[in-house]
């Protein structure tokens, strides 16, 4: 059985115990100390080759905690974390008109004639 919530509803997670709040939040801070923020800065492409498997399980932690604390500890306020701007809801529209179109692809989509096209590789053509 399905239950579907009427669209103006809004779905918000539990917040936790404010005891379980305070440890995340210390476990924050001692993550923060020990230099977390500096392995997360690292280039994407090369963290799997720079960053240790112990440092990922870290930065992995790190963002779980930020989102427990964000989303479901309202009382905490952890330093350097912007609450969301409401006034930019999307709602209006006015943040689609801004935008510029996407521009379109110079030259012709279909693959050069010179290539083997799906029906020809499978033996169909």
């Amino acid at each position: 059985m399905v239950l579907a919530l009427p669209l103006s509803q809004q779905v918000a997670a539990k917040p936790l115990l404010s005891e379980t709040c305070v440890k995340l939040a210390s476990e924050h801070t001692e993550l923060r100390k020990g230099g977390i923020e500096e392995a997360m800065n690292q280039d994407p492409q090369k963290a799997g080759e720079i960053l240790k498997p112990d440092d990922l399980a870290k930065i992995q932690r790190y963002l779980f905690i930020e989102g427990q604390i964000r989303f479901r500890c309202p009382k905490i306020k952890l330093p350097g974390l912007k609450e969301p701007d409401s006034s930019k809801s999307k709602k209006d529209g006015s943040d689609d008109a801004k935008r510029k179109p996407p521009k379109k692809p110079q030259g012709s989509l279909a693959p050069p004639s010179n290539q083997n096209t799906v029906s020809q590789l499978d033996g169909r053509g």
